[in-house]
C-alpha cells in the first residue's frame, strides 16, 4: 500500500538511501534537507532528478508530476506491446532547463488564497531554478538534439530512456533506470513473452550530458 513519507536528513547516508529505496517501491516521499541551495545543492539536484523518474513528490508540482508518471507508464507499455510491429516507443528524461514552462503557467484567480501559499512557493522555486538563472544556464537545445539523435537511430535500436542532464542530475535516475530495466526484463521473461524480445535491443540506456 502506498504511504506518504517524510524523510529528514536526506542529503547522504541512511537518509539518502531511504529516500531512494522508498521512492523505488512506489511510495510518495518528501525528501528534507538543510541548505538545498548551498553545500547540499548537488544532492538536492540529484533528488530532483530522481523525482522525475520515481514517485518522489515535488511540492506545487502535483498535477505536472502526475502527468509525467502516467506518460512514462503508457510509453513503457507501448514499448513492449508495439515492438513486434516494428514501432519504437522512447522516453526523453530532461533535467531542469530554462524554458517558457513557468511563464506559460496559469496563475490562480483567487489571489487571497494564493497568498497563503506564496512563502512556500518561493522557498521551493528559488533553489529549484537556481541553475537556470546562473551565468551559464543549461541549453534547452540539448533536449531537442537528444530527441533528434534517438529518431536518427535504426528501428529496434533506440533506447527506452535517454537522460539529458548535468552530471549531478543524472546519477540517481540512471541507477534507477538500470535497475528498473533489468527487473522488467526478468518479469516479462518469467511470463514467457517472447514477442517483447525486440524491445530489449535498444534498452541499454543512453545518457547525454551537457556542460
Amino acid at each position: 500500500m502506498e504511504q506518504t513519507i517524510l524523510v529528514t536528513g536526506s542529503t547522504s547516508g541512511f537518509g539518502r538511501l531511504t529516500v531512494e529505496t522508498l521512492a523505488h517501491q512506489g511510495h510518495r516521499v518528501f525528501a528534507g534537507m538543510r541548505a538545498a541551495a548551498g553545500k547540499n545543492a548537488p544532492a538536492a539536484e540529484a533528488l530532483r532528478a530522481l523525482a522525475q523518474r520515481e514517485r518522489l513528490a515535488m511540492p506545487f508540482l502535483g498535477l505536472y508530476g502526475a502527468t509525467k508518471f502516467a506518460l512514462e507508464g503508457l510509453t513503457e507499455s507501448y514499448r513492449y506491446e508495439l515492438a513486434p510491429f516494428g514501432i519504437d516507443a522512447a522516453i526523453i528524461e530532461p533535467g531542469t532547463f530554462p524554458t517558457n514552462i513557468s511563464a506559460n503557467r496559469q496563475v490562480a484567480a483567487d489571489s487571497e488564497r494564493l497568498a497563503l501559499y506564496q512563502a512556500g512557493i518561493d522557498a521551493f522555486t528559488v533553489p529549484f531554478y537556481a541553475e537556470n538563472r546562473s551565468a551559464t544556464p543549461p541549453d534547452p537545445q540539448e533536449v531537442a538534439d537528444a530527441i533528434a539523435h534517438v529518431i536518427a537511430q535504426p528501428a529496434g535500436e533506440r533506447p527506452l530512456r535517454t537522460i539529458v542532464a548535468t552530471v549531478a542530475q543524472r546519477r540517481a535516475p540512471q541507477a534507477l533506470n538500470d535497475a528498473a530495466t533489468q527487473a522488467m526484463h526478468s518479469f516479462l521473461e518469467a511470463l514467457h513473452l517472447p514477442a517483447t524480445a525486440l524491445a530489449f535491443q535498444g534498452d541499454q540506456e543512453e545518457v547525454r550530458k551537457h556542460r
